[in-house]
């Protein structure tokens, strides 16, 4: 009996301490962003000084989560894509498997969306696919879900770590923010160490990946490995307060240079003089002033009729904040000084038919659809990035395709290339082990760009033996 009551009371209190909002979660309605000196925890949730041996790197699972409900955040829009019971959305852009020496360029998603298929679908473990992709993402999701290791890669994971939620990618306003190093990390399969990589404070050297299965993390010693560096990270003393503490430079308002690592697009071979800023930016707006999102980090992206967290978001879209509408239960149009144009002279079927991004984002249509660079499609900004305007894959734009809702809209458009099975009247990619098998006489009478071919590299395009940045093709 006395079991049942200590269980039941322990439970009580499980439940009493998830309802009740964490210090850093209950705004007090002050405007003024909060000064973040913090303690450094390591995943295990122990303290992390610098003259510990061996030295840890911090988790934000476990220092940010000392103020914030990690577990509500790791649901947001931007780590919930291996959710099945989460709606998809509205499309948006794949990752885009290349293979340079099949031709191959498939594109993937965790999320049900048309036209994609699953990282699964061809072999792809949750390891290999952040390994791949991981460069410009923040972490969380398949990087943190143990039911998605399979037995066989349950050492490898020992060695490399989770890849934690990176808090940081967003919210760190310190100049000395580094994503390339963050990149790097995941490249090397440093998961564990990539915030701390990052970050202005810590320096991460060595290669997780380069590593055997029954390396040991926590034994300060390098393996018998010759030529091979072990994952390492070091602090600057100098960042540590008498107390142990470090100051984090936290923003709210994140910053747009946080948002463009990822989500950057510009001309295949890009001129920085003959383009125009957005023009929300120079304004002196920020991506999230449309972008919002609250405590659960359910991101609004901008699409009429969306309703994030069950919360309609119309006053938050073009229409919503540019376009009067009479009917409405309270005026929206004109928020933030946003100019509410005339269109005079223009016919109102070009209201019915096309979006408002039709004219008003993008590059300009010429006769032909010109080439296009993305930030997730090609590495953009990562170290050693292959400039080359010809570097897959191939991504076209402006390409005004139908939408659902019966509107005209640009789309950057790629073109599937893989080598499949037929089954059951349909074509199913083959498995990334069984394309490693194709012999090399297969695509010997298939024309390669001379750029290209010059270029091909695997995946990470680190070596996997110092961690130190070779030339980065995305494959």
């Amino acid at each position: 009996m006395i079991r049942i009551q200590l269980a039941l009371l322990l439970l009580l209190n499980a439940l009493v301490s998830a309802q009740t909002p964490l210090l850093g979660d209950e705004r007090d309605g002050s405007r003024a962003t909060p000064v973040h000196l913090l303690k450094l925890y390591d995943e295990t949730g122990a303290l992390i000084l610098p003259g510990d041996q061996p030295l840890m790197p911090f988790s934000t699972r476990t220092t940010c989560g000392k103020c914030h409900d990690y577990e509500q955040i790791r649901q947001g829009w931007h780590f919930n894509a291996h959710l099945p019971e989460v709606d998809p959305g509205r499309p948006g852009e794949p990752w885009i498997y290349i293979d340079e020496r099949t031709f191959t360029q498939l594109p993937l998603s965790q999320r049900a969306w048309p036209g994609t298929y699953r990282p699964e679908q061809i072999g792809l473990s949750a390891l290999q696919f952040l390994t791949r992709f991981g460069r410009h993402a923040p972490g969380g999701g398949i990087g943190e879900e143990e039911s998605a290791r399979p037995p066989e890669e349950f050492l490898r994971w020992m060695v490399s770590g989770s890849l934690e939620v990176n808090c940081l990618s967003c919210h760190d306003a310190d100049p000395a923010f580094d994503a390339a190093e963050y990149s790097s990390s995941v490249l090397r399969q440093n998961f564990r160490w990539a915030a701390a990589a990052g970050s202005g404070f810590a320096r991460v050297e060595g290669s997780a990946r380069a590593m055997p299965d029954v390396y040991d993390i926590y034994a300060g010693f390098a393996p018998d490995l010759p030529g091979k560096v072990p994952p390492g990270v070091s602090y600057d003393p100098a960042r540590f307060n008498p107390r142990g503490e470090v100051f984090f430079d936290i923003t709210r308002k994140v910053a747009a240079e946080r948002c463009y690592y990822c989500h950057s697009t510009s001309a295949a071979a890009p001129g920085p003089w003959t383009g125009d800023e957005d023009v929300h930016l120079q304004a002196g707006m920020r991506c999230v002033d449309c972008h919002r999102n609250g405590l659960d980090h359910n991101m609004v992206r901008g699409f009429e009729g969306e309703t994030p967290a069950g919360t309609p978001a119309a006053a938050l879209t073009c229409r919503g904040c540019h376009i009067p509408d009479p009917d409405a239960e309270r005026p929206m149009a004109g928020r933030m000084g946003a100019p509410v144009p005339e269109h005079s002279g223009i016919p109102a079927v070009h209201f019915e038919r096309m979006s408002c991004t039709s004219c008003h984002a993008g590059p300009w249509p010429e006769a032909q659809a010109q080439r296009r660079k993305t930030s997730r499609a090609h590495a953009l900004g990562a170290h050693g990035v292959n400039k080359s305007p010809d570097v897959p894959p191939a991504i076209l734009a402006p390409v005004f395709v139908l939408q659902e809702d019966g509107q005209l809209a640009p789309h950057r458009v790629i073109w599937p290339a893989f080598w499949g099975r037929l089954r059951d009247g349909a074509v199913e990619p083959l498995m990334e082990k069984e394309l490693r098998l194709l012999p090399d006489s297969l695509f010997t009478a298939m024309a390669v760009p001379a750029d290209a071919s010059a270029e091909a590299a695997d995946t990470a395009a680190i070596d996997n033996n110092t961690g130190n940045d070779t030339t980065l093709t995305v494959s």
